[in-house]
């Protein structure tokens, strides 16, 4: 408790001043307009009576908004409200969003360019994201090349009715992905006239400027007329921030930690661990000259005059340093969405919903600086239906100019260090297409209320790796005997166009499905109907997703390739046994043509005493069946870490450089490689739910939830372990010490590692805990307007995950980095919404609030906060200051205004950010490559964000 109540002090500070600034804004605005007719009740029922609507949780219509499960519901003026303008942005901020969640901001990931949310912390495959219900096919690239999840930077945001986000196992209704809950997003159903809208913002400390316009076309009344149609067009376009726009905002930008006893990782200079640094122009090195750090080692370097970095002596004084101008806090992005919807009378009350769109997502990836590289692995080639396999006579051990080479003073061939001249930028484009097209009959025959559903979804991804380096092909050239490829500029076309290709890959995903079902009241009970519900479902997906190709050709990326047919049977009701107790049921077997089967049991109750308090809970089953990724026809490699090869180096990396004889100098900073495949024994993973809650209505208006939850997840799909014996390619000529300091070319007697083989296992199991508060309160103000107030807070007890029979705990700390790809694990979340309305004015204020943390993970042997921070090398020898050891805390304060000028015009203005905090200092994340967590903190990096705009209806 003492902990939390340190923060409260600054909280409240802010809460204070961005709540009497939202209240004086619309006062002073309103001092000299006389105050309009109040408006009814928000939550007054309609004239007709009480009216049944489907809550997501159940196919079983209910008049009662609580359900026995906690479902927050986010309307289309919460969306503009928030601020920002893309669904992806405002579901990122949902305090039940966890670790595991990936942004768009996350640009060096297997499913770079796509956008997904975790729910309780497990993970973007645990949450099933539905759009009107129904599933969507799931990106084509799995998140870490295992784990699929639905891309949601491509929902469109002008075309939301709601978004409902149930905060509890659904296996139950839905199937599987649902063990965490259901992120539902619900489209406009019916729309009659014209609307459009146009905006722009801007970050104030430069870049991002944000566009974004909408028209929606909607003709026909559904009573009067019978039919409804209705069109909606929407773009979006999102400049990049670079890091050079923020450069001098705080620790959180700096490569460079030796002023706290840590690690110099800034560019362009010498440290300790790189003694021929990279710089912005190229020069020469002499392999045969050893450098030692810390010494003069001029001898071993030849620049060129006129540079950017000309000399010795400029690099020595700090003169060549400088940042990555590629290096980006968030890409650009551009969204188009197009969405067609008919609704039509059939007779009786049955009627026809159809809907087909297309949502389309493109990114724009940098890969910075193209530089020189020294040498060029052995080429693991992975391809569908061949064995992964390395391409013969594929490596070059050296890249070197030849002794002879223009400018190369050292009579022997040289290393070339530093960017390419004439290269191309290097950027990786992402373009996703999400088509849907869906079909929704519902009507009652007799007293069976039935609904039949068809449709079909596919996702398309072209990736384009633009300026890619073909490296032999550079080799070639700079080793031709006439007109070899110049180092310093001014090179031909056709050398150009050879050297820096634009592979391009295409991926697809695709689901359809069918659905079936029927429910009718079947008798009275002491509290009313009982209501049941029952139906059939079948989806079937197909996955293909190749590996892209490298510039010269080879294929070597993640690919995966799978489809699977998904027959469901399932049943609910809701029991009103008494006045006061409702009993809730649901129970569904799903029979996968990979996974087997799963029968998945859901019970609920709510006890309503009085009108002032209610007690609810929900105990359920949930399950996750393995994708394509995990038990289809997949591979990918990726980084496992750096180490020395226990043969090649066998007395491990020296610092000084100085190896004894014959060992191959780049094996002793080895970067390895873990190669996984699919396991076709995979079972799925299940998962136990609980959750105990209140509900308390005191007076109109206010209501408040409190729900306690539990998640138990076992059999958990992970990376298996490595195999203790690695696959090693060939034995090539490679450096070699000479055991004076120096190198020669020798070829050893085993070839160097390649990778370590693994395949995905049931393993490990999870369990969080934790508690939601929420609560709201609605004031009518009469002629001074309504005000209204939200506040919603997370909690974690405990997360916890067991491997191998060794239980840690995470809560409040930067794991687990193999489940939720180190994206942190705060304790606390919380958001307050302080609203105004009066008159045609209204003001928004909301604060976004995330908890500190810690950066232990024991699960990957950081138990200590020395351990965290040596992670990623910034503190290498554990002299750790303590205000490094804990993440602080986040807040991030938004305004949003808004003025209903006429009956068809209403403007409106925000501000992310307000207070332009900036995020804290993370030494132990990665993503960026700078000391600061993007998953939780990026508001922070973008800094105060201002947006205008304007919707015209008519």
């Amino acid at each position: 408790m003492s902990s939390n109540m340190k923060v409260l002090p600054r909280a409240i500070r802010h809460l204070v001043a961005a709540g009497a600034f939202s209240a004086a804004f619309v006062s002073g605005a309103m001092a000299q307009q006389q105050p309009g007719p109040t408006a009814p009740q928000a939550d007054g029922l309609p004239a007709g009576g009480v009216q049944r609507v489907e809550v997501t949780g159940s196919y079983i219509r209910r008049a009662d908004g609580e359900t026995p499960s906690p479902v927050q519901v986010l309307n289309a003026k919460d969306l503009r409200n928030s601020g920002y303008t893309s669904v992806g942005e405002v579901l990122q901020n949902l305090t039940a969003n966890g670790a595991g969640t990936l942004s768009q901001n996350f640009t060096g990931g297997f499913a770079a360019g796509g956008s997904g949310i975790s729910l309780r912390g497990l993970n973007n495959n645990a949450t099933l994201v539905l759009i009107d219900g129904h599933r969507m096919a799931s990106y084509p690239l799995a998140d870490d090349g295992s784990r699929s999840f639905v891309d949601i930077s491509n929902i469109p945001f002008e075309a939301v009715e709601r978004i409902e986000i149930l905060k509890d196992g659904a296996s139950a209704v839905y199937g599987s992905d649902a063990m965490a809950g259901v992120v539902n997003v619900i489209l406009r159903k019916n729309f009659n006239g014209t609307t459009l809208s146009a905006e722009k913002g801007i970050a104030t400390e430069g870049g991002g400027k944000t566009e974004h316009f909408t028209a929606t076309f909607g003709r026909g009344d559904l009573d009067a007329d019978g039919h409804n149609a209705y069109i909606s067009v929407e773009y979006r376009h999102q400049d990049p921030i670079y890091y050079t726009q923020r450069k001098g905002k705080g620790i959180w930008q700096e490569l460079d930690m030796s002023r706290f006893g840590g690690a110099n990782k800034a560019l362009g200079v010498f440290t300790p661990q790189n003694t021929a640094p990279l710089t912005l122009s190229p020069y020469l090195l002499n392999p045969n000259v050893p450098r030692v750090a810390g010494a003069d080692n001029s001898a071993a370097f030849s620049f060129f005059p006129g540079t950017a970095c000309a000399s010795y002596a400029q690099v020595a004084s700090g003169g060549c340093a400088y940042d990555d101008p590629t290096k980006q806090i968030q890409p650009m992005t551009e969204n188009v969405n197009i969405l067609a919807s008919y609704t039509q009378k059939l007779g009786g009350d049955w009627r026809a919903d159809l809907k087909a769109s297309m949502f389309e997502s493109r990114v724009r990836l940098n890969q910075g600086i193209t530089n020189f590289p020294s040498s060029y692995g052995s080429q693991l080639e992975l391809m569908s239906g061949v064995a992964p396999h390395y391409i013969p006579n594929s490596a070059i051990p050296a890249i070197r100019i030849p002794a002879g080479y223009p400018g190369n003073p050292f009579g022997v061939p040289a290393i070339v260090r530093g960017p390419i001249p004439d290269a191309p930028e290097h950027y990786i484009t992402t373009d996703s297409r999400a088509y849907r097209l869906a079909a929704d009959f519902t009507g009652s025959w007799h007293d069976w209320d039935l609904a039949f559903s068809l449709g079909y979804t596919r996702n398309n991804l072209e990736r384009k790796n633009h300026g890619a380096l073909n490296t032999p092909a550079l080799n070639a050239a700079l080793n031709r005997a006439a007109n070899p490829y110049l180092i310093y500029g001014a090179n031909s076309a056709a050398d150009l166009e050879t050297i820096f290709r634009t592979p391009r890959s295409f991926d697809t995903s695709e689901l359809d499905f069918a659905e079936a079902r029927a429910g009718r009241s079947l008798m009275k009970l002491a509290g009313g109907d009982l209501q049941v519900s029952a139906g059939l479902s079948a989806f079937h997906t197909k996955l293909s997703a190749p590996a892209a190709p490298n510039a010269d050709g080879i294929v070597n990326g993640a690919y995966a390739f799978g489809s699977e047919t998904v027959n469901s049977a399932y049943a609910e009701f809701t029991a009103p046994v008494l006045k006061n107790l409702e009993i809730d049921g649901a129970v569904r077997y799903d029979r996968y043509s990979l996974a087997g089967s799963s029968t998945t049991p859901k019970l609920a109750f709510k006890f309503t005493p009085n009108e002032v308090f209610a007690l609810r809970g929900t105990l359920a089953k949930g399950f996750r069946a393995p994708g394509p990724a995990e038990n289809g026809n997949s591979a990918s490699a990726g980084g496992v870490g750096s180490n020395a090869d226990p043969v090649l180096c066998a007395g491990g990396y020296r610092p000084d450089g100085r190896y004894p004889a014959g060992t191959v100098i780049a094996s002793c900073n080895e970067s390895l490689i873990g190669l996984t495949t699919t396991n076709p024994d995979l079972k799925p993973e299940h998962s136990v739910s609980a959750t105990l809650g209140l509900i308390l209505e005191p007076v109109r208006g206010w209501s408040t939830t409190v729900d306690l939850y539990q998640i138990r997840v076992s059999d958990q799909i992970v990376g298996g372990p490595l195999a203790g014996t690695p696959v090693r390619i060939a034995p090539v000529p490679s450096d070699c010490a000479d055991g004076n300091g120096g190198t020669v070319t020798c070829t050893p007697s085993i070839g160097r590692i390649a990778y370590y083989p693994a395949t995905p296992i049931n393993a490990n199991s999870t369990r969080t805990r934790g508690v939601e508060f929420d609560t709201r309160y609605r004031w009518n103000l009469g002629s001074y307007g309504r005000l209204r107030a939200d506040f919603q807070y997370t909690h974690a007890f405990s997360y916890t995950m067991t491997i191998a029979g060794q239980e840690y705990e995470l809560a409040g700390g930067h794991g687990p980095a193999g489940i939720g790809a180190d994206t942190a694990n705060p304790k606390d979340r919380a958001q307050f919404e302080l609203g105004l309305e009066r008159g045609p004015w209204e003001a928004t204020t909301t604060l976004h609030w995330v908890k500190g943390y810690d950066l232990t993970d024991p699960t990957q042997g950081q138990a200590t906060c020395e351990e965290g921070a040596a992670m990623n090398g910034v503190f290498p020898s554990g002299n750790v200051p303590q205000n490094f050891c804990r993440v602080g805390s986040f807040m991030q304060t938004d305004l949003t205004v808004n003025y209903k000028m006429t009956g068809q015009w209403t403007l409106h203005a925000s501000v992310r950010n307000m207070f332009n905090r900036q995020p804290p200092a993370d030494v132990s994340t990665y993503g960026s490559g700078y000391p600061y967590n993007l998953s939780l903190h990026s508001a922070g990096a973008v800094g105060r964000f201002v947006n205008v705009g304007a919707v015209y209806r008519f």
